[in-house]
């Protein structure tokens, strides 16, 4: 008997121990949790002492909700501390022939001795210093610029803002017109781009040189716009801005939607009528501002360009001779005496079949 009421006494013992140490635990982990939020809000707290309203922040123009309180706090705190830590990257693509006013081939080249070069020069330089601008202005942090014309020795470095760095000539390289924005850049924006060879919309209408007559992939008339964009939705890059002629920008907002556009000119034969070149630049500029804000908010996912399984690709030159000899190409076919053919699954060796014979 006394055995049993030891053993009893020993449990009732233990069971009281074990609920001593399980409110030292809770007592413990309250602590640990109060002094977590404690240590939150007083990241949060303004410097006299106050914390911030249960209103929206923005952090650098990077837009964070902040309602509640407590934990949730804290927790909102740490999100918007790696969002600070996000460095959003943008290429700027940037042609001539979609330039505000441009109308005609001297004006697009010194070494055609046009007396209006240096004009288009400077108005296209205008027009991607306004882009950089306003992407500055929306939170982009890197911006990376590629002259894309002719020499791809154009745009006036002094003209741009400080930070922006600028791409000069060719590499030889897959991603041409955005060569560099296969080094992990966030959305690529294109400024001065043009109608393709065969299209009105523009009196420099072309692709990529005025020897070709038309290119297609998957029977769909094909601009240098086109052919670029599809190399940055091969690497997953949003496409988020375009400023060119009306009828790029009209085919642009039909192929991806979301797309932020200004159109400067609108072609007619020989002819274009252009808006303001001072307008020109503050809609591009404002334009880029808010691209670069929405990509910010919400990545801008339906600007990522859709990429076929495969693609047919056709190129009819103006002579047949061109095409004779590019036919030549590895898996190239011939058409008919001025037009060749390729078909690929992976758009990388689409850009070597055109590095090769345009």
């Amino acid at each position: 008997m006394r055995f049993l009421k030891n053993t009893v006494r020993l449990t009732q013992e233990h069971s009281e121990i074990n609920q001593k140490l399980r409110e030292v635990f809770l007592n413990l982990t309250v602590f640990l949790i109060k002094a977590l939020v404690n240590y939150g809000f007083s990241l949060l707290a303004e410097p006299n002492g106050s914390l911030p309203s249960s209103e929206e922040w923005v952090c650098s123009g990077k837009r964070m909700a902040s309602k509640g309180s407590g934990l949730s706090c804290f927790m909102r705190w740490v999100s918007i501390k790696q969002v600070e830590e996000f460095v959003m990257k943008l290429f700027i693509s940037s042609d001539m022939e979609g330039t505000c006013g441009i109308t005609h081939w001297d004006e697009t080249d010194y070494d055609k001795g046009g007396r209006w070069y240096d004009y288009f020069r400077e108005q296209m330089t205008r027009e991607v210093a306004a882009a950089c601008a306003g992407a500055r202005e929306g939170g982009a942090d890197d911006i990376l610029v590629k002259d894309a014309h002719d020499s791809a020795r154009n745009i006036i470095p002094t003209e741009l803002p400080r930070g922006v760095r600028l791409g000069r000539e060719w590499s030889g390289g897959l991603y041409s017109m955005v060569d560099g924005l296969q080094q992990g850049f966030d959305a690529l924006a294109f400024t001065g781009y043009h109608s393709p060879a065969y299209a009105n919309g523009n009196p420099l209408a072309h692709t990529m040189n005025t020897t070709i007559d038309e290119i297609t992939i998957n029977n769909v008339r094909t601009s240098e716009f086109l052919i670029f964009s599809y190399a940055a939705g091969s690497l997953g890059v949003p496409v988020i801005f375009l400023s060119g002629d009306a009828a790029l920008c009209e085919f642009a907002r039909g192929l991806i939607p979301g797309i932020m556009t200004v159109a400067t000119n609108e072609g007619s034969g020989a002819a274009v009528v252009s808006i303001h070149p001072n307008d020109a630049a503050a809609y591009i500029k404002e334009g880029v501002c808010s691209a670069v804000k929405k990509f910010i908010s919400d990545g801008m996912k339906t600007c990522v360009v859709p990429m076929p399984n495969s693609f047919e690709v056709s190129v009819r030159y103006s002579t047949h001779k061109k095409a004779f000899r590019n036919s030549l190409y590895p898996a190239a076919r011939a058409i008919d005496e001025k037009t060749i053919g390729f078909s690929a699954t992976d758009y990388r060796e689409v850009l070597r079949f055109f590095k090769f014979v345009l």
